[in-house]
């Protein structure tokens, strides 16, 4: 063979070498969501699409979840490498002996809300004395309610709580079967102006209620073993949550070509939106996945005092911040 086409032939066969070489040497992560997909998780399908992972030399599997308690068991099982679940949820399985961490904060404020007909006589927590309030047992919807009474006076012995399924939100509310129901109005209000109804949102972090809620968590094994992917694992995330909050849009276009049945457009938007504009940053945020330590203090009272939590140890023993960007990805974009 001449020698020019050996050269020609080692070159192809050094660029097929370097380019195995590079996909194998990408660092495999899975990760669990909380629940099966929805507009929530709209920023962690546009950072795959956006090829933030794999910028970060992250082969990713996103797997859709069944609740917070199952992604952090299967988290603390090895099961999988990263889980989505709330912060409340984290620290109380930490709390009980399971070896997880939370290694970053995505949803510091918290979406949940009392929602009432837009012509409710209902205008603020105490207003709930005397009427129907509907909730869905073994969620953390009671532990707020007494937690947003406590700070608000209300006396919950007034209040005639409904129990149904989560399935019965909306009927419930629509029907007129309840006076309130304690939900997430970022993905309640599409479903309800799908059928005429007007409604508006008391949050109750508006009311005294501040709680921290969507955080990632990994083992404190994948933290002593792979503590670099972690790090690369977070600020991709990180970068998805930015690049979401500045184009909506596009984070929702992602989501519904990879889940078409995560919903309807429109509502997706909506939802991904009011996501963008009002969970991702707490007041006087460090940054995207940090809240503040006062934030942070006045969410653990919270959480020990209302949600079982055991208060003998500080938040920061279950939130490893060492794995977020430094320095922090700056939070706020308006």
């Amino acid at each position: 063979m001449a020698r020019k086409g050996l050269d020609f032939v080692l070159g192809v066969c050094l660029a097929v070498a370097l380019a195995t070489g590079s996909a194998s040497a990408a660092d495999k992560v899975k990760f669990t969501l909380n629940f099966a997909a929805d507009p929530g998780h709209a920023a962690y399908i546009y950072a795959q699409k956006q090829g933030y992972y794999r910028d970060a030399g992250i082969d990713l599997e996103i797997e859709q979840g069944r609740g917070s308690g199952s992604t952090v068991q299967l988290v603390a099982a090895g099961q999988t490498d990263v889980g989505l679940a709330d912060a409340g949820v984290i620290v109380n399985l930490a709390a009980r002996g399971a070896p997880v961490k939370i290694i970053g904060i995505i949803e510091q404020l918290s979406s949940w809300a009392v929602i009432v007909r837009e012509d409710s006589p209902i205008k603020t927590p105490k207003d709930l004395e005397g009427r129907k309030l509907g909730v869905v047992p073994g969620t953390a919807q009671r532990a707020l309610l007494g937690a947003m009474a406590g700070a608000q006076g209300v006396d919950v012995a007034k209040i005639d709580i409904v129990n149904f399924d989560a399935a019965a939100s909306l009927s419930m509310l629509g029907e007129g079967r309840v006076d309130a129901v304690i939900d997430v109005p970022d993905i309640m209000f599409p479903r309800l102006k799908d059928r005429g109804i007007p409604v508006r949102a008391l949050y109750m972090r508006d009311f005294k209620v501040p709680l921290v809620s969507m955080s990632l968590v990994v083992t404190e094994k994948m933290l002593q073993e792979r503590p670099d992917v972690v790090r690369r694992f977070v600020a991709a995330t990180l970068k998805g949550i930015k690049a979401t909050m500045e184009n909506p849009a596009a984070a929702v276009s992602a989501l519904l070509e990879v889940y078409p049945d995560a919903g309807k457009r429109d509502a997706a938007l909506f939802t991904v939106t009011e996501r963008a504009k009002n969970n991702y940053c707490a007041p006087d945020s460090v940054g995207l996945g940090l809240p503040s330590q006062k934030y942070l203090d006045a969410s653990y009272e919270v959480m020990t005092k209302f949600m079982g939590v055991s208060s003998d140890k500080p938040f920061s023993a279950y939130f490893d911040t060492a794995y977020l960007p430094n320095p922090p990805l700056v939070c706020a974009t308006k």
